[in-house]
């Protein structure tokens, strides 16, 4: 295990030859971010450009491009499809949640109020096709907001809050009735992020050959996936050349191993970290 000094770090930089250009450095593509998330997406592209990339693509929800567009203009933003999320009423009507708005919590409404979280749609991998395959390296995860978070709230007045509304089997566990105090006569839940989205993506570089760095909420995606809270485990085939960038809680999510006990030995769970297989 090498220690990263300065001196270690200078070693292993490549030479920057003064007969180039922008693409002779590489070309970075970020997917990341999410609508609460988006200094996430605008810190990982910058980091890109500033380790030495000469071109960084962001891809993420049109918000978050956006925002990220409006604080450098060094990062080419490409804006994916999203969809809106649905859900019906006790009486079967579907929601247009673009449509609604948030109402106080005193509200007695019988119908559907909820807000737009932007997700991404999976359909979204075709405008990634190409982007894909030119990029030198692929980082994904950073603020892509996978699994349930309470930044992303559906409200329904009608769900009680002790009884879980639908979800799909690859997020989370529901929220337990201590983080729905807040509400009395609303039902909170969450909806299921950027899942779809990140699963079709996985299938979809499975045969890419150049490196994919695993980040954040793309771990997180990965453990729920090997630890689902049910009987039943996805068996995950990560690309050849990728690179998992866990801190200690993400690596507790992957191996199945408390926070402690990684702690305790840190090395040895790099080691097992840089071996495993999923």
């Amino acid at each position: 295990m090498n220690t990263l000094t300065l001196e270690y770090i200078k070693s292993i930089l490549p030479p920057r030859p003064d007969n180039s250009h922008k693409m002779t450095f590489g070309h970075v593509l970020n997917i990341a971010g999410s609508l609460h998330y988006r200094g996430a997406a605008y810190l990982s592209s910058l980091s890109a450009l500033r380790v030495g990339a000469g071109y960084v693509t962001l891809a993420s929800s049109p918000s978050v491009c956006d925002s990220v567009s409006a604080l450098t203009p060094n990062v080419v933003t490409l804006p994916l499809l999203t969809h809106v999320t649905q859900r019906h009423d006790d009486a079967g009507q579907a929601t247009d949640l673009l449509s609604t708005k948030m109402q106080p919590s005193n509200t007695q409404s019988s119908d559907l109020q909820a807000i737009d979280v932007q997700a991404i749609d999976k359909r979204a991998v075709l405008q990634l096709r190409d982007k894909l395959n030119q990029a030198s390296v692929i980082s994904m995860g950073s603020g892509l907001s996978i699994g349930h978070s309470t930044d992303q709230l559906i409200i329904s007045p009608n769900i009680s809050p002790n009884i879980s509304p639908n979800i799909s089997p690859l997020a989370n566990p529901p929220l337990s009735n201590k983080h729905l105090s807040n509400s009395h006569s609303q039902g909170l839940s969450v909806p299921d992020g950027n899942n779809g989205f990140f699963y079709a993506l996985l299938t979809e570089i499975q045969a890419n050959p150049n490196p994919v760095i695993f980040d954040a909420d793309a771990l997180n995606f990965i453990s729920h996936l090997l630890h689902p809270s049910g009987p039943s485990k996805t068996s995950i085939n990560l690309p050849k050349n990728s690179i998992i960038t866990p801190h200690p809680k993400e690596l507790s999510r992957l191996l199945n191993v408390d926070v402690s006990e990684i702690q305790a030995k840190r090395v040895h769970y790099t080691q097992v970290n840089s071996n495993c297989r999923f």
